[in-house]
């Protein structure tokens, strides 16, 4: 799991991803306040006080690889890979590391939102 810097901020940054989040156990998140990164089932606080940490903006949902995986609707493992696969060969990171989840959530947000990530924010 990505818990770097760098994704906490494009998790951040993508608004639209961060309205689909409906915590389960398994789920980690960064907290602003305490600038924590902490698993859902580590939480302590009730729902309605986490309806509003989330609305505040508090709360980041860093979603793993298989929650982003899963937001694309795809018949087969093959719809789903190929297409990602074809993407990810024509990316130029320059030698930087991107993990599982970077590229994942970058391929989410081109597939459904057709933003690219720029550095510090998410672009159309």
């Amino acid at each position: 799991m990505d818990l770097s810097n760098e994704y906490i901020l494009m998790c951040e940054k993508a608004k639209e991803i961060q309205k689909l989040w409906k915590p389960t156990d398994t789920d980690f998140y960064y907290d602003a306040i305490s600038k924590t990164v902490q698993g859902w089932c580590n939480i302590c606080i009730d729902k309605s006080e986490w309806e509003e940490q989330k609305y505040l903006g508090n709360l980041i949902w860093l979603s793993r690889q298989d929650q982003l995986q899963s937001m694309l609707v795809h018949k087969s493992s093959y719809e789903l890979f190929m297409p990602f696969f074809v993407w990810f060969q024509s990316l130029d990171v320059g030698g930087k590391y991107w993990s599982p989840e970077k590229l994942w959530l970058a391929f989410v947000m081109k597939e459904k939102y057709s933003k690219q990530w720029l550095t510090k924010d998410w672009i159309k």
